[in-house]
């Protein structure tokens, strides 16, 4: 009897900060739903050590085979169960909080956010996981000062946020304007949790055509180290704007285009990190993608 209540409190407990597993999560558009959507893996491995605490570096990739990662941060967790996150900026705050009840609030301050908020927790029950067959926990959290954008957001137990393991509070408040999912989480290769909202687990899908040229574009090469060139494709005589943000929303670099212009980025303009490359055709955002900086 002891053995069985043991393995059922594992059940409902399990770890997120744990190598054996591997998310993947979809980036797409609010405003125009499908126009741009890319989906990306995540990983947490390599035990390392950072102010006597101990973390597993986070790895992140957007290749479809999953052979190319690039270091975005890292994990932690306390002896509570709380996961805190750690950029590469060494900024850190509280991911998740799962030992929680209804009313409970906290500060959730992530690090690859560019907004802390104080979260209150409405309600907590129990979702069913088909792939692992058994049954999580899972928190509903709300802004408890009623002031985010969007008006809920879901944790489970292992699992994370439903915007995605490195996104909690992103569907309260979103990221340059942009949609973020979970899809699926697999431990040791084998599908522990699937996204019913989707019928796939990793999907990466280019701007649909416009003209006859469509408007598009790409950077050579991705990450940058030296130098990189964005390739901008599909532009009409109009005037376009191309902004870089950083992963906070702040601008760091902006350029007017017109026509078809290729644009030199040179390495010494940025820290590493990840930045969002938006071209926009007055206030509307008709491309978008992702630069890594290392």
């Amino acid at each position: 009897m002891i053995l069985f209540i043991f393995i059922n409190l594992e059940a409902q407990n399990p770890a997120i900060v744990d190598p054996a597993k591997r998310w993947s999560y979809f980036e797409h558009d609010g405003w125009l739903p499908w126009n741009y959507h890319v989906s990306y893996y995540v990983k947490f491995s390599g035990d390392t050590i950072i102010n006597q605490l101990n973390y597993l570096k986070i790895w992140e990739s957007i290749d479809e085979n999953y052979l190319n990662w690039y270091h975005r941060g890292f994990i932690r967790s306390d002896t509570n169960g709380n996961i805190y996150l750690r950029n590469l900026l060494n900024e850190e705050g509280l991911a998740y909080k799962f030992d929680v009840n209804p009313g409970d609030t906290f500060s959730v301050i992530n690090p690859f956010h560019f907004y802390t908020f104080i979260a209150e927790v409405e309600e907590v029950d129990q979702v069913y996981i088909e792939p692992a067959n058994e049954y999580r926990n899972r928190i509903k959290i709300i802004d408890y000062e009623g002031n985010s954008w969007g008006d809920e957001e879901y944790w489970i137990e292992g699992i994370g946020s439903l915007a995605g393991i490195l996104h909690s509070g992103f569907h309260l408040y979103s990221l340059t304007g942009g949609e973020y999912d979970v899809l699926c989480q697999w431990v040791n290769n084998t599908l522990e949790y699937s996204n019913q909202s989707f019928n796939f687990c990793f999907n990466i899908v280019s701007t649909p055509e416009i003209s006859d040229e469509p408007i598009s574009i790409s950077i050579q090469p991705n990450p940058l180290v030296k130098k990189s060139q964005i390739i901008i494709k599909g532009v009409p005589d109009e005037k376009y704007k191309l902004v870089i943000n950083d992963i906070y929303g702040k601008n760091t670099c902006e350029y007017n285009i017109q026509q078809n212009k290729d644009i030199l980025l040179d390495r010494g303009l940025f820290k590493n990190g990840l930045y969002i490359i938006a071209l926009f055709d007055g206030n509307n955002i008709i491309a978008r993608k992702k630069l890594i900086v290392q």
